[in-house]
């Protein structure tokens, strides 16, 4: 039952099978109203094909220097349409809140270090929370250091609550 759910959400499936099932749909309407749905969409279709090829058959007639100032203005306009797309780029930036920097921090005598990233929405969240011994600065696991035995099992808190304590250092800063 499990894998079943898997193949019916998996996008190639649902874009295969909904094109095989609407053929087939097609198909009937066509086989019980004696209608020619299929023939129609094959003539509107091949119309538009030859349309297209007869236009692109069309010859046409320019001066030598109507051909010398389209290759000229070509790369002239893509270097505009570059320089233009990043003077928006430029003007969308933000810049970087007055805590960025704050990355560090000490909770009930256990130092935290943290990255800043923003999320999909674009809003900025902590990352690579770690807790660090105060003593020597090396990274604590399972709430000891490795480098000096120092203990910290007291005083670890969740990383839940660290980010609490972020947040909330953050939103009273002057």
């Amino acid at each position: 039952m499990h894998i079943s759910k898997k193949i019916f959400k998996n996008p190639w499936f649902i874009g295969v099978g909904s094109s095989i099932l609407g053929f087939i749909i097609i198909r009937i309407i066509d086989a019980i109203f004696g209608s020619k749905i299929l023939l129609s969409l094959w003539r509107f279709f091949s119309k538009i094909f030859t349309s297209i090829i007869h236009f692109l058959n069309l010859k046409f007639e320019w001066p030598l220097y109507g051909l010398i100032l389209l290759f000229i203005s070509g790369p002239i306009i893509g270097l505009l349409i570059l320089l233009i797309d990043a003077k928006i780029q430029r003007s969308r930036e933000k810049p970087l809140p007055k805590w960025y920097n704050y990355r560090r921090d000490t909770f009930d005598g256990v130092e935290y270090r943290w990255d800043w990233g923003k999320d999909y929405a674009g809003k900025y969240e902590i990352r690579k929370l770690c807790a660090y011994c105060t003593n020597c600065g090396c990274v604590l696991i399972g709430g000891s250091c490795p480098n000096c035995n120092s203990k910290y099992f007291m005083s670890l808190k969740s990383e839940d609550e660290i980010k609490a304590l972020i947040y909330y250092r953050i939103e009273n800063m002057d």
